[in-house]
């Protein structure tokens, strides 16, 4: 899951929440999500883009979950 806003309370804790209670037996891995740092939204273009989720956790999480690095 995948989420700009702070994962507490965010949609995709709901979301994340479902798919564990409803299909947890179907899951080769736990849900993972990724978030933005839980702070306020922030306003300067340069301080939203540290709190936004990168290119480069997304895709670490992703190879976590499929089991692509080695762990």
């Amino acid at each position: 899951m995948v989420e700009s806003g702070a994962g507490f309370a965010g949609l995709d804790s709901e979301i994340a929440s479902s798919i564990a209670e409803q299909a947890f037996d179907d899951l080769d891995a736990p849900v993972v999500r990724v978030t933005g740092v839980d702070a306020p939204m922030l306003y300067a273009k340069n301080l939203e883009r540290l709190k936004t989720p990168t290119r480069e956790q997304i895709v670490a999480a992703v190879r976590r979950v499929c089991y692509a690095n080695g762990s």
